[in-house]
């Protein structure tokens, strides 16, 4: 309803005015393509909800296609709460799709580096409501890795601002970061209901193929907890989240 105000309201400024509500047309748009409430990954989920500074194979596509820049080659399939989700990334380039219950939507995205340290990214897609109209979707993102530090924001749809910041080594990984910082979705959501979300991770690995995860996220009462086993060319990653097991797997090139 609030994307068809602002379209008839368009539609009946003029000069400047135009100009400045066709912006906020084409944001509501981008908005209710958001994919944000379906992310991808049981890896990102068991750290509670980790991925923008720590993705580095085909989930990358999501969480910071500028990241595709160092990622790993290959594709991921997995499921979220019933979502089936598929992932792939060749050289700087990545794609994903996610079908989930109320909604499916696509995006490929491109990386670009900057530096040695520096890069950024985007993506462009399509989303599908059952309750609405198709809509197209647009991320910018900036990634930053130096030594055991790396740095990750992503503005999903321009407007929910998810940075993150990692510290990680051989044995750990240690991850904290936002969802929606500035808090800006619930002034496009139908109900004013804010979105902002705080988070921690930690991933230990005490052998070469397994992993130990683990997370909180404020938007979730429970602790969040997982684990992976990995091959030279394979991972196999589980997700405990609200009474739900979730699961994913990685193949690499």
């Amino acid at each position: 309803m609030l994307t068809i105000y602002y379209i008839l309201e368009y539609t009946k400024s003029e000069g400047v005015e135009d100009m400045r509500k066709f912006v906020i047309c084409l944001v509501m748009l981008l908005l209710v393509a958001s994919p944000a409430s379906a992310c991808i990954g049981a890896r990102q989920a068991a750290m509670g909800w980790a991925g923008v500074a720590i993705s580095d194979d085909a989930t990358a596509s999501y969480w910071n296609p500028a990241a595709l820049v160092w990622a790993k080659d290959g594709f991921m399939y997995g499921s979220i709460w019933g979502s089936k989700d598929f992932a792939a990334k060749y050289d700087s380039f990545g794609f994903h799709y996610v079908q989930d219950w109320n909604k499916s939507y696509w995006q490929v995205g491109y990386g670009h580096l900057i530096d040695n340290n520096t890069a950024i990214g985007f993506n462009i897609g399509w989303s599908e409501y059952d309750y609405g109209h198709p809509h197209p979707s647009a991320d910018l993102s900036f990634a930053y890795k130096r030594d055991n530090v790396s740095f990750g924001v992503l503005a999903q749809d321009f407007i929910n601002i998810r940075p993150e910041f990692a510290y990680s080594t051989k044995y750990i990984t240690i991850v904290v970061g936002s969802y929606d910082l500035f808090d800006m979705c619930r002034h496009f959501n139908d109900d004013g209901g804010s979105l902002q979300k705080v988070y921690t991770g930690l991933e230990l690995r005490p052998t070469s193929y397994l992993a130990l995860r683990g997370g909180r996220n404020s938007g979730y009462e429970e602790l969040i907890y997982g684990a992976g086993i990995s091959l030279s060319f394979f991972r196999l990653d589980f997700a405990h989240i609200m009474k739900e097991d979730c699961f994913s797997v990685v193949f690499t090139l």
